[in-house]
């Protein structure tokens, strides 16, 4: 066989790989399906599964693949009969049929000739099954798995393995290209969009330049007259010139005349030259425009793929799975439908394997539990797609089983010393669950095939973050979990907000964002020494982009600011506000990756280019919520009074225990403020009216009068409202903090963590 023969036997062994993966999906799915029914309506589904194994037969025979052949011969005679009605389909049948698909599967990642014994030994078996099928359809016993045999199979795509096949080829209707020919048109078609920007900012420079012509037109008629009013005056009687300097002087006169002449009609050629290369610029603008935008809107649309191109394959895996746990389970998938990117559906792939094997494994209990609890002995796990918006899609994936162990959650963590037991106590159960997200967090005790080494489902919030998308998850005890995928439709353009930081602009995606206000200094408030402000009903915290990100420069918003630019960002079920300096525009941007050496930089996701060819950095959302939560001071706003001036400040200790007022009492005196002090509430109110203080520092357990009463008291007298108001306690639930906030505490420190740099801190930003 020469070199051209062996091309070709190449090409046409992928050509019928692409074709034997189609079938392939259809059978498993077919099986599936036939699964469900009773034998009675089951015709026409016995029908399908009998077509495909047998076209897929026929396909194997054409490129001289006989062990698939022989395979599929046995399965086709098994389908046949029971088109007939021979035999009918039993529960224990379907395990060899969905083993015969697995081991078909196998085999077409490899040639006859490099069948290996093992996997020959496999077929064997799994033929002389489907033979007892036909000879004893009655006796399941006959049916006995062999060690070695691949119960679980995640089934692979085969055009990722298989040879190539060319730029393209014809197949029913459809026309396949190869991803690398798509990337680079669409590479292409998003560099367009940057020329189109560049061609605006060039009209843009041309109208000023019109502008600047029609400024020198009229500056140079101006010095005309000037000149003519001169000569006017120097060549009147009254000056006596001379007859001869007369003339002298009219001689250079009608040169400036002919110069300004010349020079006008010059301007005027070259006015109208440059506005026919505007007019011709604008028109050809308008034309590259529709069509730049046509085609990456187009690019865009080819990208696109249904889910169902990627979930076909879930319903025969999820089967695997469970049978291997010894489980029931089915899935139901909705909104297959909808379309995204075709990049997106191959990088989530994985995240969502990850997420049914959870599912299975910590969700969907056996099927004895399941009827313990009174609930149907079969799992039910759902996926459901829907449109969240334009550009954004959200993935439901949920089941029905015993929800998330949040002890176990709890024990995971303080076992791989991420938390103490003391810190995870103060935490919600919506704060608990989203834990299982975090690095080597595991509910489950052993370490399987699929799960319990705490890394897949922190690997699934990385992917997602990646393609700037979010998970979160739900979960109730004997209820079930819920994840939640949002995702943008497409990675190559993006919805974004321009906003200018210290003299430098940033992307914030608009996926994240919730809102854009402006808020007035008097709405923030210090809670545990982080500036925070009421959205939405609740308190969040507020943090300067420019402080997170570590980039100087002078920034426009300072103390003297009258309101704040905020951009209210959510993400990760957390909402932020975002100090920004200027908020520029909302547009749609082309995503640029920073390159291999930039693989992964820390609160940036990629970057864009505008019509002036600056690069403008793209900010990765979930990274700067992350260190927003981190930092130990959210907001710094910068004082207006220096260290010396704070030291004629008068502050009230209010605090029953004398060992707690001697302690505030000396802090503060160190650091140069004068302290008076009060045993409670009551002796407090009485102090601050015969005296005048700064600030009030404040216990909240005291007798006569506690510390939210004494603030409320405080907040109702129209001399003292004004007056800072520092709560320092032991009480440290959340229900504590909002009271105080409610109250009108302007700040919370709780005594488990006092730090004395802290409260000093707080002091001076307060007075």
């Amino acid at each position: 066989m020469d070199a051209k023969e062996k091309e070709f036997q190449k090409k046409l062994l992928a050509t019928f790989r692409i074709e034997a993966e189609e079938h392939l999906k259809h059978l498993a799915n077919g099986l599936l399906e036939l699964e469900k029914q009773d034998s009675d309506n089951s015709g026409v589904t016995i029908e399908s599964v009998f077509r495909e194994v047998h076209s897929l037969k026929g396909a194997a025979r054409a490129v001289n693949l006989r062990t698939i052949e022989k395979l599929c011969q046995s399965l086709e005679s098994v389908f046949s009969a029971m088109k007939k009605g021979e035999i009918s389909p039993m529960v224990y049948m379907f395990d060899i049929f969905h083993s015969a698909v697995n081991q078909l599967s196998d085999l077409l990642l490899i040639t006859d000739s490099e069948v290996k014994a093992n996997i020959l030994k496999n077929i064997d078996y799994i033929i002389s099954c489907l033979s007892n099928i036909l000879k004893f359809p009655g006796n399941d016993i006959l049916f006995k798995k062999p060690a070695d045999d691949k119960s679980i199979h995640d089934f692979q795509e085969v055009s990722e393995s298989a040879p190539g096949v060319g730029d393209f080829q014809i197949d029913s209707g459809y026309l396949r290209i190869s991803a690398e020919k798509l990337n680079s048109l669409m590479l292409q078609a998003q560099e367009l969009q940057s020329v189109k920007l560049q061609n605006k900012r060039k009209i843009d420079e041309l109208a000023e330049l019109n502008a600047l012509i029609e400024n020198l037109t009229n500056q140079t008629q101006t010095i005309k007259s000037q000149f003519k009013l001169l000569h006017y005056a120097l060549t009147h009687k009254e000056f006596n010139i001379d007859e001869k300097s007369r003339k002298e002087f009219d001689g250079v006169m009608s040169k400036l005349s002919g110069y300004f002449d010349w020079s006008t009609d010059f301007i005027k050629n070259l006015d109208r030259k440059i506005r026919a290369i505007q007019s011709e610029q604008i028109q050809n603008g308008f034309m590259f425009g529709i069509m730049a935008d046509k085609l990456l809107e187009d690019m865009k649309i080819i990208q696109l793929l249904k889910f169902s191109s990627l979930l076909e394959i879930f319903p025969k895996m999820l089967r695997d799975l469970a049978r291997d746990k010894g489980k029931d389970a089915i899935l139901e998938i909705s909104g297959a439908e909808f379309e995204i990117d075709r990049r997106i559906l191959e990088e989530i792939k994985d995240p969502l394997i990850h997420i049914i094997r959870n599912c299975i494994d910590h969700g969907i209990e056996s099927p004895i539990e399941r009827k313990q609890k009174g609930k149907p002995e079969g799992g039910l796990i759902k996926i459901n797609i829907s449109q969240k918006d334009a550009d954004k899609i959200e993935i439901e994936i949920s089941d029905d089983g015993s929800g998330i162990d949040l002890n176990k959650v709890k024990v995971s963590a303080i076992k791989i010393g991420l938390s103490t037991q003391e810190e995870l106590n103060k935490l919600n159960r919506e704060e608990l669950t989203q834990m299982i997200f975090l690095s080597g967090v595991s509910t489950s005790q052993f370490i399987t095939d699929l799960s319990g080494r705490g890394l897949g489902l922190s690997i699934v919030r990385e992917k997602i973050e990646n393609l700037n998308g979010e998970v979160n998850v739900e979960s109730f005890e004997n209820k079930g979990t819920t994840f939640k995928l949002i995702l943008p439709v497409t990675t190559s353009t993006i919805g974004g907000l321009i906003i200018k930081e210290c003299e430098r602009q940033f992307v914030i995606p608009s996926i994240y964002i919730d809102s854009v206000i402006r808020l007035k200094k008097s709405e923030i408030k210090s809670i545990e020494n982080q500036n925070m402000f009421k959205y939405s009903g609740k308190f969040i915290p507020i943090v300067k982009l420019a402080e997170i990100i570590k980039i100087p420069g002078k920034t426009k918003l300072n103390g003297m600011a009258d309101a704040l630019k905020i951009v209210v960002l959510n993400s990760q079920q957390k909402k932020i506000g975002l100090q920004v300096d200027e908020v520029v525009n909302e547009q749609e941007i082309i995503v640029k990756e920073l390159g291999k050496q930039l693989a992964r930089v820390m609160n940036i996701y990629g970057a864009t280019t505008t019509g002036s060819r600056d690069l403008i950095l793209i900010l990765n959302i979930p990274d700067l919520v992350k260190s927003t939560v981190s930092m130990p001071e959210i907001y710094k706003p910068q004082q207006s009074e220096s260290e010396e001036e704070h030291r004629h400040k008068k502050i009230l200790v209010v605090e029953d225990s004398i060992t707690a007022r001697t302690l505030l009492k000396g802090i503060l005196e160190t650091s140069g403020f004068t302290v008076g002090t009060a045993v409670d509430g009551l002796d407090a109110i009485t102090k601050l009216k015969g005296e005048s203080f700064d600030m009030v520092i404040s216990d909240i357990d005291m007798p006569n009068m506690n510390g939210f009463l004494l603030t409320e008291k405080i907040r109702s007298d129209n001399k003292l409202s004004d007056l800072p108001v520092v709560l320092v306690t032991s009480l440290d639930s959340r229900s504590d903090r909002e009271r105080g906030i409610d109250v009108g505490a302007n700040a919370y420190i709780v005594k488990s963590s006092f730090d004395e740099s802290n409260l000093i801190d707080v002091v001076k930003r307060l007075i």
